[in-house]
């Protein structure tokens, strides 16, 4: 098991070094990836990386630390008024409970590590304001002011197993 594990850290490790890492803007205290094909900068992509980074930092010490923390500030300055994040495509750009929740787990993790309460406090807004709507289906129009039926998601069953999921993994780690 541990040569398994040695494998895949240097997978890993290989990865983040040749191809994370080097698509990766940093501006300031901010830090995002840029889509190599299409010229965008997705919500998810960057707090997947997020992920990946806190799960490898530290190891054989490759230190991550201060990448990660301008990620999360970037996908900090992203979020909707509502709590949500957009889902970032070439056609489309709107709130989405999938994001919502990916980024949510990331801003989970990266409390956990940098106890940095302003992540915890984006996390408590997409779960207070932003992951109920969704869950029922609905969103909140900016432009109108209103709540309206959401079309965008067509596997709803699946996006609020996901949410379920965001709100049990911020109950479990005691924020």
């Amino acid at each position: 098991m541990r040569d398994l594990n040695n494998r895949m850290y240097s997978l890993i490790s290989e990865t983040i070094q040749k191809g994370i890492l080097p698509n990766q803007k940093v501006e300031g205290n901010l830090a995002y990836t840029v889509d190599p094909v299409y010229g965008i900068i997705r919500n998810r992509v960057n707090a997947e990386c997020v992920k990946t980074l806190i799960r490898i930092n530290g190891l054989r010490g490759s230190e991550y630390t201060d990448h990660i923390e301008k990620l999360l500030n970037w996908l900090l300055d992203k979020q909707n008024s509502d709590g949500s994040w957009n889902e970032v495509h070439v056609n489309y750009n709107h709130p989405s409970a999938l994001i919502t929740s990916i980024v949510g787990e990331a801003l989970v993790d990266g409390y956990l590590l940098l106890k940095n309460e302003r992540l915890k406090m984006a996390a408590f807004q997409a779960r207070e304001n932003s992951l109920p709507l969704i869950m029922a289906g609905l969103t909140m129009n900016s432009k109108r002011g209103t709540i309206e039926p959401d079309n965008n998601f067509p596997d709803l069953f699946m996006t609020s197993e996901v949410l379920q999921n965001l709100e049990l993994w911020i109950l479990q780690t005691n924020l």
